[in-house]
């Protein structure tokens, strides 16, 4: 009966020891198996046992580990087969059925190796058997899969969508009350090349072409009907919009119509804005003679400054020139007086605005 016992047993999992040279299926039976034989026989045959070695088979527990006796090492772990095999120094085999192939974790004294560092360990020695060893949970496609289901075709992906972030805002951790600065502008005109906050500027009606039955004005080769100038600002906590003449600039080329012109804007830069002004057409008696733009600057924080620009429209006056003729006594002479004259841009009513100056001293004039 001793040779069945196992020494290890208060230290290891489930044991069943056989003797060496049988198969599992031979395995140790109980005592009373043995009483029809005689006691020497039986002693004979256990002693017999132990010399040959005893062979132990050892299960995992229900945590999935084995326990070897203290002392023993990875390295006295050889791979078998399927089998993990640990002899000894006393001769003694113990044997983990399939441990190559399903690797347990090895407690040896107060240690655990977890079966992957065995596994490892095992590899590192090159000991497993390619064949028997680690398999995956896919067997490594070492036996048939058998059918596997036809492939799907992919359905139309998700169209581009933008993620609706909103704009990032700056915001102080520790809140600090910052300065007010407001803007500031002024504008530079032929007039106030230095720039100030209420401009003028000049155009003239003598420059005008003849236009919807008006005459050309008095100098209407020169461009004395154009002007332009620039709008300089300054705005340090940020531009929130420009309006000239009640319309808010947005674009190079837009135009702001006054009562006799109109303003277009040639330049949009940061702290500048350019402008160019037309005359289009000439005053008259009731009329205001000057166009007023009023220019606004407006920051982020509500802050505004403000400057006016006065374009003064000079009147173009007609031009009258001597006339001369020689006449013989007592006989009649016309004489065209306009013809040597200029109207200019107002032109002439010539019912009301032609008035006789001076008679002759002899003779007399009939208009």
């Amino acid at each position: 009966m001793d040779a069945f016992e196992n020494r290890a047993k208060s230290s290891l999992g489930e044991i069943q020891p056989t003797h060496a040279g049988q198969t599992e299926d031979h395995q140790a039976v109980a005592t009373s198996s043995f009483l029809s034989a005689s006691a020497s026989a039986a002693a004979a045959s256990a002693a017999a046992a132990v010399s040959r070695a005893t062979m132990h088979m050892l299960v995992p527990d229900a945590r999935g580990r084995i326990t070897l006796p203290d002392g023993v090492t990875i390295n006295d772990i050889q791979v078998r087969g399927n089998d993990l095999v640990i002899t000894l120094p006393n001769g003694e085999v113990m044997v983990i059925p399939n441990g190559a192939v399903n690797i347990p974790a090895i407690e040896i004294g107060q240690e655990t190796i977890p079966a992957s560092t065995v596994a490892q360990l095992l590899e590192g020695t090159e000991q497993l058997n390619p064949e028997a060893g680690i398999r995956s949970s896919g067997g490594n496609f070492a036996e048939d899969e058998g059918n596997i289901q036809a492939g799907f075709s992919l359905g139309d992906l998700l169209p581009y969508t933008e993620l609706a972030f909103p704009e990032p805002r700056e915001e102080d951790i520790i809140p600090v009350e910052r300065e007010n600065r407001v803007p500031e502008v002024i504008i530079i005109t032929p007039n106030n090349p230095a720039g100030a906050i209420d401009a003028t500027d000049d155009v003239s009606e003598a420059g005008l072409p003849a236009r919807n039955g008006e005459a050309a004005g008095t100098d209407s080769e020169s461009d004395s009907e154009f002007t332009s100038g620039s709008i300089n600002y300054s705005s340090p906590d940020g531009v929130g919009s420009i309006k000239i003449g009640g319309e808010t600039i947005t674009a190079v080329g837009q135009e702001i119509h006054g009562q006799h012109g109109i303003l277009t804007i040639t330049a949009i830069e940061p702290g500048r804005i350019t402008y160019r002004y037309e005359l289009l057409d000439n005053t008259n008696a009731n009329d205001d003679d000057s166009e007023h733009f009023t220019v606004v600057i407006t920051d982020i924080d509500g802050d505004s400054a403000t400057a006016t620009l006065t374009i003064n429209v000079v009147d173009d006056a007609p031009v009258a020139r001597d006339d001369s003729a020689t006449a013989q006594e007592d006989t009649p002479v016309t004489i065209d007086v306009f013809d040597n004259d200029t109207s200019g841009a107002d032109s002439v009513d010539l019912v009301t605005g032609v008035a006789l100056g001076d008679a002759p001293t002899k003779g007399s004039v009939v208009y």
